[in-house]
Order: C-alpha cells, then structure tokens, then sequence
C-alpha cells in the first residue's frame, strides 16, 4: 500500500491542472457567430453574387427568413437579371414589411408578368399606405377601366390634372360613362389604351369585352393583335375571331396587321385584299395596303395604296401625315409617277410645309438638288423651325458637301423633341460635332 502513496501527490497536480483548464476555458466566450447579412452585402458589393447569395443562405438557415434577408435576396437576383427569381422574395417582404417603393416595384412586376389581378391587390395595398399616389390611383384605373368603369373613373379623376397623366386619364373618362362595364364601354377602353401603345392593358379590356359580350368577333381580334404587339402570340385569338365573323372587315384588317407584322406580306395582302372587298371606304384598309406593301418592297403598290387612303380619307390628317412619311423616306425608291403624284399635292398643298420639306427631300434623291433644297426653304419660309423641314435641309447639305451650313442646323434638331431629334444628334457625332 505504501508504495502507491507517492502517485497521491501527482494525481492531486493533474486534478488540479484540469479543473484549472475547465475553469479558463469556461472564462472563454465562444467566437462570435459570423453576420451572414453583413457578409452578403460585402459580397454583393464586390461583385462576386456566388458569395452573397450562399451568405444569404446560412443567414436564412440560421435565424429564419425575415423581411431584410428577403430584400438582399430580391435586390440580388435583380442585379443579376432574374427578375423572376426576385419576385418570391418581394412578395415575401410585402407580407412582412411592406413599404411603397417595394409595392410599386412589386406592381411593375405583376404588369409584366400579365397578373393583373395580383397586380391591383398590390396597388390596394399601396394606397393604403399612400392614400394619395398620383402613380397608383393612375394603374388603378387603368386595371379597372373595363371591368369596373365607377371605380375607374374614381382614380383617373384624382389624376386627370397631373401633367404626367392628363392625356390618358382624359382620354379614359371621355369614355367611361356607363356604371357597368359593358362589352361596348369596355372595347372603347380597349381603343384608348391601343392608341397610347398601353398594349398589356389593351389586351385585357379587349378580352373583357369579348368575354362579356360573346360572341364579339371584333373584341376577340383586337386582344389578340394586342397580344401581337407585345411579343406574344396572338394567332388563337385571330383564328377564333375570324370563325365568329368572317365577313367582318374589321377582323380581316386585324389579320392582315398580324401577318405584316410576322413578314407574311402575301397572305397579308390576301387578308386586306379580303377586308377591302367588305368594305372599300374604310381608309385605314387602304393605309395598311400601303404598308404592307411598303413592307414587301413593292414602293409603287405601297405609294398607290397610302394615295387612295388619303383620298377615300377625305385629305385625313392623319392619313396625309403618312403619305408624307412615306415620300420623305422612301423618296428613292418611288417611281416617276409617285414623284409626280407627290408634286402635284406639294403644289396643292403649298402653306404645308411637312409637303413641301418631303417634296424637297424627293427632289434631290431624284437628282435635282437645287430644287429640291428651295421647296425645302419654302417649307422653312413657313415655318422656320420646322424639325423635319430643318433635317431634311441638313441631310441634302450634307450629301452636297456643304457640311458647316449642315452642322447648326442638326445641332438645333437635336436639342429638340421631335422625332427627328436622335437621327440629327447620330449625323452630328458621324460629322464630328
């Protein structure tokens, strides 16, 4: 027994040793959890979206999803393009933490992605915060243009005399006169929102109006050709209209619109063909004629459609500001008999200088540029800041070397707003102004 009493002492050393060690280390606090938000921000910041988003990831898995996560994860995925991606995670925050900058990006998104329904939930909760949002009683209304004209009329009336919305929201009440949306009110909307390229929104109160009304052949068209401008594929809703009433011109100008636009120029010739035979006084069937052809490359079948449409038109000025157009653009490519036709309406029509600048600028593509540059100075005695007058004086300088006569000219264009001023602002930087 004795022997072993020596081994006391050192197992008393080594107990005392490994509390010692407990105690300091229990004295220890443990390192400090890592701030994944902070983490993802710096991440983000640095460019490096792999980094932040698996930072995102252990922040989520370590205290939840909350509404700051969600913001760092839709602003992500937005930066990086994925706007679909984004949106779960805006949803997510506008039930957690809603705010109006969200709630109006949230809208956006809903519009774009054609859910109008989530689209308007979201305005009601924006007004909510914001009883007073020019931008949202203006979406507002045109969600509801159709479907429910009282409240429609309610918003745009709150908006009517913003600058940023006078001209649609006028447009809109002008129409809305009915308390119930009827198919008829409701296609007029459908015809305000087309003619403001408001073309999502179009759609839907073109498809209320074909719904409500059925079987309204011309409604089912137009959402369909609406449907067209977007990008979207529209066909269905043409095949099914033209089924309802093939002998409705109307539905036929829509077909032939439809097939233009896919670069079918024969079968859309062979629809306009159609809805001319329906009606042949209806000017915007000659127009798109015109266009089609104009289209096609054939200049002379294009020049004697957009004619006729000015003149079953009864000098339209609509339709005559197409026929200019089509002069001052495509003035090289017309047949004599066009630029004869042309000459005898710049004589006709000598106080109008959007004639008298296109009859110029055909001139002196022609090869008469003296003459051409004086019609064109004709146009300017009218009117001397005339912007297509101006332009097409700075294009025909241009071509005959006269470059600094042509350079301030450009330069005034391109301080303008016309649809001339981006042309004249590219031939300024092609000169080196």
């Amino acid at each position: 027994m004795r022997r072993w009493l020596w081994l006391i002492p050192a197992v008393c050393l080594a107990a005392a040793l490994l509390l010692a060690a407990l105690l300091w280390r229990g004295d220890t606090a443990p390192p400090p959890a890592p701030d994944w938000l902070r983490q993802a921000q710096q991440a983000r910041a640095a460019g490096v979206p792999q980094a932040a988003r698996y930072a995102l990831l252990r922040a989520a898995a370590a205290n939840g999803w909350t509404a700051a996560l969600h913001r760092q994860a839709a602003d992500l995925w937005l930066s990086l393009g994925a706007a679909e991606r984004a949106l779960p995670h805006d949803e997510a925050t506008a039930r957690l933490d809603p705010d109006p900058p969200l709630l109006r990006r949230l809208t956006t998104a809903y519009l774009q992605a054609g859910r109008a329904g989530d689209a308007l939930a979201t305005l009601e909760m924006l007004l909510r915060l914001t009883p007073d949002d020019a931008w949202a009683h203006y979406q507002t209304g045109l969600l509801l243009a159709a479907t429910d004209p009282r409240r429609a009329r309610a918003a745009l009336g709150r908006v009517v005399f913003d600058d940023a919305y006078t001209v649609v929201a006028g447009a809109l009440l002008a129409v809305l006169r009915d308390e119930a949306g009827s198919p008829a009110q409701g296609f007029q909307a459908g015809a305000v929102l087309a003619r403001y390229d408001l073309w999502q929104h179009a759609e839907w109160a073109f498809q209320y109006a074909a719904d409500a009304g059925y079987p309204f052949a011309q409604a089912l068209g137009y959402a369909g050709l609406m449907r067209e401008l977007q990008g979207k594929d529209g066909r269905t809703a043409i095949r099914q209209a033209l089924q309802l009433d093939p002998n409705s011109a109307d539905v036929w100008l829509i077909q032939g619109i439809a097939l233009r636009r896919r670069e079918s120029y024969t079968d859309s010739q062979a629809a306009l063909l159609t809805a001319l035979t329906l009606e042949p006084n209806n000017a915007a069937i000659h127009a798109e004629l015109g266009a089609s052809y104009r289209a096609a490359g054939a200049m002379a079948d294009a020049a004697y459609w957009l004619q006729s449409a000015v003149r079953v038109s009864g000098d339209n000025p609509q339709m005559v500001q197409a026929l200019t157009d089509f002069y001052a653009d495509e003035a090289q490519f017309l047949p004599q008999q066009a630029l004869e036709a042309l000459a005898d309406r710049a004589g006709a029509e000598d106080t109008n200088p959007d004639m008298l600048a296109a009859y110029g600028w055909a001139l002196h593509v022609s090869g008469d540029s003296a003459l051409g540059l004086a019609k064109i100075e004709e146009a300017l005695a009218l009117e001397p800041a005339h912007p297509r007058a101006l332009y097409d004086k700075a294009r025909l300088l241009l071509d005959v070397a006269r470059v600094d006569e042509a350079r301030p000219l450009l330069a005034q264009v391109a301080a303008g707003s016309s649809p001339y001023a981006a042309s004249a602002a590219l031939l300024l930087q092609g000169i080196g102004a």
